[in-house]
């Protein structure tokens, strides 16, 4: 069961071996308790026999009173006197005092004065009671109803002495033993019950216990449980040292749970809202160019904590309190000895450690997910029945949007490869219009790994059905030198992304062919005819992933101003004016539009009467700049002279199909020479992104001078931090005599590299609250595994030296086995030495009080000649007698 601990089976086998155990605990009372009633009835029979006998005794001591000597008295009447002693002595050791007369009074003492129960013709009874609450006690009384009672201390010698040495010499401490070992057994696993915790998280009831009904405890012994989810398998904690150790040194372990930490947690420090606005202020100053924000608890779920408005010289760095640096930039040897101290969270004696940094997968540091950059995931979104009840969501693409792009950024605003899009170095990002465009970033994005489409033949290029990429933005260029994107459309309710057919791919490039002369058809195969092409190719970092430009500019209908004018531009467009007053919403729509091919932008008006600015197609994502007339000073869209011109920048927004919603993410992260102000300047948000859940406590800090914000979305930790740390068994390893690591035994990451002081005493070394005492200073090799298979414990206690004299409960019960089996051999040994003993005293009796043969001889012979004279004188009667009756 240590090895599944959550198996019902191995639970449910646990339960049975268990009451199999106090079954056999029981069967063992139970056939204890039979020898009881067994011995407790013969010595009751033993003793109406001894009663009866002495009773007898009594009646010949009557008869031998009628002579005043024993020499007259008749020798069946002594030797009737002498088998009722010889019986009664087989029954108890007796002493004896005879009168002249040959009558004996009779003691069941050593003397006279004591056990007195025949003196003349008065014979007393002898009764035994047995204690019922302690059954191993017998009290002896003569005369116990009578008017003067008296106690008998003990019964030596014969049947009733052996009856009573053998309960109280063999039973009773058998039994003893017995209920001392079920004690202590029930004692010590319930211990180590209690101190484990069952499936519903809770501490381990007690396993084992009495039935107090019972007068003894093996007797009562029961199992408490028959719910397997209350097996408390899992311990709090138990270390155990491995069996190749080179050294003998042991360890104990203790804990006490750890008090609040530097830096406080999370949900101390930062609200759950996430937003820009929500953020708080933080800065790193020049003497101190750094700054540890938070610790991310083990435990806390879904976790981002967004950093705002850094400067080119900062890093966001991710570290656990043992040193080990998970996600950032590598830390120079001034910032490791400056940041790695207790006052900021760190381990003392912890040795900083990068073998962890950026890695994903299985080689990250506990296979978690620690990221720095921005990101998105599929999501679900939710649906309801009817009735309005939630049903399950529907799957919804990943959508990254960026903020607007406005400013001046202009050249090479992103260096190659400072930035990564799903592990893809992406290119140089250079402002070729002026001001930097969102529709130049969704290119740069989708231009990110072109997939060439050849051959190209003349200016003809046939990309057959199979190689259509109908999800992924199409670029070529045309003859005249026009380099144009078509990104495929997004459906606004699924997220899905992709062109519905090739046809709908051609008719998208047809409806631009005035801009860039390429027209496209679909031929009878399938596949799509580009002609007047100079070169064409699929655009996509990732297969389904495209970026999107766009630009809204919405303005509800009761901020319209139709009285006054306002001037429009597009970024690559002309410049124009539209004076007012306009009749209405529509005159005003269709005023702006009919100058759309030169400003670029067109207008619209929403399904809910809100007025729209967009760019025009195939400018879409450029920056929309609206200002108000000379002679005005409001514009038609409410906006106060003072903020004119006001430069509306586009955004993007990149998305990636849906085939794999554990998988479809889209991730923009760091080259080795990108930081979180290249996210900045392109529109995103930088961020740590903690996946699930934290599998160990993460630091969230910022190195380098500056001010900058920080808020966060996160789901804050209510687990126990104990019940955590069960979870996480660990290793501790020493590589060397002054050195050790903690190793994950769940993930085999090594969470710690310290430091070891061996002239310290005690030896000893603590982690998250759990702390290592060893008997002596551990050196290379030496290995100590820590965690809550409280089962093992549980299986340990078969050799605990936990009984008295320092034994296990194997040893004890096999040597209460042992004493049994020794004092049978040594009463059969007695045995056999008292019959030589008994038969020799048998004959020294017999030798001298014995009849005389003799005389017995002479007797039998006066007899027989008595008997054959009145056999002749009957006889003679007979003849006599025939004669008679003859003459007559």
């Amino acid at each position: 069961m240590s090895g599944d601990p959550s198996s019902s089976i191995y639970r449910a086998a646990f339960l049975r071996e268990s009451d199999s155990l106090t079954s056999s605990f029981r069967e063992l009372s139970g056939q204890m308790q039979l020898i009881d009633d067994e011995t407790r009835e013969a010595t009751e029979s033993r003793l109406g026999e001894l009663n009866t006998l002495v009773s007898q005794l009594a009646l010949v001591n009557k008869q031998l009173a009628k002579n005043a000597t024993q020499a007259k008295q008749p020798p069946e009447l002594l030797d009737q006197r002498d088998r009722l002693l010889t019986q009664i002595s087989q029954l108890s050791r007796i002493t004896t005092k005879f009168e002249p007369s040959g009558a004996v009074a009779l003691s069941l003492g050593t003397s006279m004065q004591q056990g007195l129960v025949l003196q003349g013709q008065d014979a007393r009874p002898v009764t035994a009671v047995f204690d019922p609450d302690s059954p191993e006690k017998v009290d002896l009384y003569i005369g116990q109803f009578s008017s003067d009672p008296r106690g008998l201390s003990s019964l030596a010698g014969g049947e009733l002495g052996g009856l009573l040495a053998f309960r109280e010499q063999v039973l009773n401490p058998a039994r003893n033993a017995l209920d001392d070992l079920a004690r202590t057994l029930v004692a010590e696993v319930n211990h180590v019950h209690n101190d484990s915790m069952d499936a519903y998280g809770n501490a381990g009831e007690d396993l084992l216990g009495f039935d107090a009904a019972e007068p003894f405890a093996s007797a009562g012994m029961r199992l408490l449980i028959n719910d397997t989810l209350k097996v408390a398998a899992a311990a709090q904690f138990r270390v155990a040292e491995d069996s190749n150790n080179p050294t003998n040194a042991l360890a104990t372990l203790s804990y006490s749970p750890v008090t609040q930490q530097n830096p406080a947690d999370i949900s101390a420090v930062l609200k759950p809202n996430g937003t820009f606005e929500s953020g708080t202020a933080f800065s790193a100053s020049a003497s101190q160019p750094f700054k540890v924000l938070t610790a991310v608890s083990q435990g806390t779920q879904d976790a981002v904590v967004y950093l705002d408005q850094l400067n080119a010289n900062q890093e966001i760095q991710v570290l656990t309190r043992e040193g080990v640096h998970v996600a950032g930039k590598a830390l120079s040897d001034d910032q490791e000895s400056m940041i790695l101290r207790s006052q900021y969270g760190f381990q003392m004696g912890s040795n900083y450690d990068v073998h962890y940094l950026n890695q994903l997968g299985d080689q990250a540091y506990k296979q978690s997910d620690v990221f720095i950059g921005v990101k998105a995931a599929p999501t679900l979104s939710q649906v309801f029945d009817d009735a309005g009840g939630a049903m399950p969501g529907t799957p919804v693409a990943a959508k990254l949007t960026s903020a607007t792009i406005g400013g001046s950024l202009t050249g090479a605003v992103i260096p190659a490869g400072a930035l990564e899009l799903n592990g893809v170095a992406l290119g140089e990002l250079r402002g070729k219009t002026g001001a930097l465009q969102a529709n130049e970033i969704a290119t740069w994005i989708n231009t990110a790994m072109p997939n060439e489409v050849t051959p190209i033949s003349g200016d003809r290029a046939i990309v057959s059905q199979a190689k259509l990429q109908l999800d992924t933005a199409f670029r070529f260029e045309g003859l005249q030198g026009d380099v144009v994107t078509i990104a495929p459309p997004v459906d606004a309710q699924t997220g899905a992304v992709g062109f519905a057919s090739a046809q709908a791919l051609a008719d998208a490039i047809n409806e631009r062919t005035a801009v860039h002369l390429v027209t496209a058809e679909v031929n009878s195969d399938g596949a799509l005819v580009l002609n007047q092409v100079a070169g064409a190719a699929w655009m996509s970092a990732m297969p389904g992933m495209v970026a999107r430009a766009f630009n809204e500019v919405v303005t509800p209908a009761a901020k319209v101003d139709l009285t006054a004018g306002l001037t429009l531009k597009g970024h690559s467009g002309a410049i124009a004016e539209f004076a007012g007053p306009f009749e209405s919403l529509a005159d005003l729509v269709n005023q702006i539009n009919a100058e759309r091919l030169s400003t670029r932008v067109q207008a619209s008006v929403s399904p809910e009467g809100a007025f729209v600015l967009t760019n025009l197609s195939g400018y879409e994502g450029e920056s929309i700049t609206v200002g108000n007339l000379p002679s005005q000073l409001r514009n038609t869209l409410g906006l106060p002279d003072a903020d004119l011109p006001v430069v509306f920048g586009g955004q993007y927004e990149i998305t990636r199909a849906l085939t794999d919603p554990d998988a479809d993410e889209i991730r923009i992260g760091f080259g080795p020479n990108g930081n979180a102000a290249d996210l900045q300047r392109i529109g995103l948000r930088a961020g740590v992104y903690i996946a699930e859940e934290a599998t160990d406590d993460y630091l969230v800090m910022v190195t380098g001078e500056g001010t900058f914000s920080a808020s966060a979305t996160y789901q804050a930790n209510t687990t126990d931090p104990t019940a955590r740390l069960r979870e996480t068994p660990f290793q501790v390893v020493f590589t060397d005599d002054t050195h050790y690591t903690i190793t994950d035994q769940l993930t085999g990451s090594v969470v710690a590299n310290r430091n070891f002081d061996p002239t310290v005493s005690p030896a000893e070394i603590t982690y998250r609250g759990i702390t290592l005492t060893f008997t002596s200073p551990p050196s290379i090799g030496d290995k100590f595994t820590v965690d809550d298979k409280g089962i093992l414990r549980m299986v340990a206690l078969e050799g605990a030296k936990i009984m008295s004299g320092g034994r296990t409960l194997t040893e004890s019960y096999i040597d209460e086995v042992s004493a049994v089996g020794n004092m049978a051999q040594r009463a059969l040994v007695a045995k056999d030495a008292l019959t030589v003993v008994f038969d020799q005293a048998k004959e020294a009796r017999d030798s001298v009080s014995g009849v005389s043969l003799d005389e017995e001889a002479a007797s039998l012979i006066r007899f027989q000649q008595a008997y054959q004279a009145s056999a002749k004188v009957m006889q003679t009667a007979s003849t006599l007698f025939d004669a008679i009756l003859r003459v007559n």
